[in-house]
């Protein structure tokens, strides 16, 4: 494996600002009425379209995410990654206009071994102010 997943936690935080047109575009390929004036809240899960770190293509693997190893996600060696599932808690709506960071960090590396081999499930936690 390129990276040690026992070495302390990585952290990866990004700004962006809840930009109404995003939103409203969201809204509106969705088929909800537009509501994205600035200050109005945000429907949870809105935050998937906010917090990008867009990449050239040299950086991105088959999946057309960043390659491992370059961003918070380590290079782990194995050919394949898929997400596993999310818990979420949002204790307060998100804002449109607002300027916020979303702090991430793995918290846990686990390795398992299944029926094509082994697996490594990296547990990130995503804190948005």
């Amino acid at each position: 494996m390129a990276n040690d997943p026992t070495s302390p936690r990585q952290t990866e935080v990004i700004a962006d600002v809840m930009d109404p047109a995003r939103a409203t575009t969201l809204e509106i390929a969705l088929g909800l009425p537009t509501i994205s004036a600035l200050g109005s809240p945000l429907p949870p899960f809105f935050h998937q379209i906010y917090f990008w770190a867009p990449e050239p293509p040299t950086r991105l693997g088959r999946d057309g995410h960043p390659k491992t190893g370059l961003g918070i996600i380590p290079d782990l060696g194995l050919p394949r990654r898929m997400w596993a599932g999310s818990d979420f808690a949002f204790h307060e709506p998100l804002r449109v206009g607002d300027a916020l960071s979303r702090t991430s960090t793995i918290v846990d590396v686990k390795e398992k071994t299944g029926r094509t081999g082994n697996l490594l499930f990296v547990k990130v936690r995503h804190e948005v102010r």
